[in-house]
């Protein structure tokens, strides 16, 4: 459900089509091949190919650049990830095919060994290639398969199939993020929450997304982005009984619903 590659453990077996399963792996090998390629290096996250020791660093020294082998330890490390507004549907607002992000978020190093190999970290230049709708669509997967693996087929109709495959147009109507960000957790872990909501006369099951969670200082908010998904709508909902399982007062009570802790 969460990639291996960060270190995901829960395998929802069967889940898709061979054509479907490469749809989708594209879209992981955006965010984890490319988007957090780096950080993965410097953490030794598992990876389906063999990982280099060492990566290549250039940095700019009087107009002339300067290549070195770097292992882990040295690499400027670096981590860029998109905060986007919350979903359009829980908004109120109208679908939209642009893409609601409110700004990209970086965490940066520049280790010693820049200065002993006459380096100068405040040179050093990150670069990332983030696809938004790649990246909403990498949040939509794990959500919709964390959800029907613990709720199982036919409890819910799902509406986050077709944004995952490429084929939705209005993405941010039903992926977004938080307005805020809780600090930083002392240990790397990805969290994910799923809980009911009501939307006028519906109820839709909201599911919370938080990836990489230690990023930052623990003494600082910070932290990783929180991302926010509709994943499907309850079917007759009017004859289900959800007492206080259901939060009815808007998108800040629902955000502060959310617990944070890892389900």
């Amino acid at each position: 459900m969460i990639p291996d590659s960060l270190g995901g453990k829960l395998i929802y077996d069967g889940a898709s089509c061979m054509i479907c399963a490469g749809i989708i792996c594209a879209v992981e090998d955006h965010v984890c091949g490319k988007v957090l390629k780096n950080y993965r290096f410097i953490k030794r996250f598992k990876s389906k190919r063999k990982q280099p020791l060492t990566r290549q660093a250039t940095s700019i020294i009087e107009d002339i650049p300067h290549t070195i082998d770097l292992d882990r330890h040295q690499l400027p490390g670096f981590v860029t990830l998109p905060c986007f507004r919350p979903p359009q549907i829980l908004l109120g607002e109208a679908p939209s095919e642009i893409y609601q992000t409110t700004m990209l978020r970086t965490w940066k190093r520049a280790p010693a060994v820049f200065s002993e190999k006459n380096f100068n970290p405040k040179r050093v230049i990150y670069r990332t290639d983030i696809r938004f709708d790649y990246f909403l669509r990498f949040v939509a997967k794990i959500l919709h398969s964390y959800t029907m693996a613990i709720m199982g087929r036919g409890s819910f109709e799902p509406m986050l199939i077709d944004l995952i495959l490429g084929k939705y147009k209005y993405p941010s109507y039903l992926i977004g993020g938080m307005h805020w960000t809780p600090l930083p957790t002392q240990e790397l872990r990805q969290e994910i929450e799923v809980v009911y909501h009501r939307i006028n006369k519906d109820i839709y099951l909201i599911g919370r997304l938080r990836i990489l969670s230690n990023l930052g200082r623990v003494d600082f908010t910070d932290g990783s982005p929180v991302y926010l998904g509709v994943i499907g709508k309850i079917p007759h909902a009017s004859q289900m009984q959800y007492s206080s399982a259901v939060y009815e007062d808007g998108l800040d009570a629902l955000v502060k619903k959310f617990s944070f802790d890892v389900s």
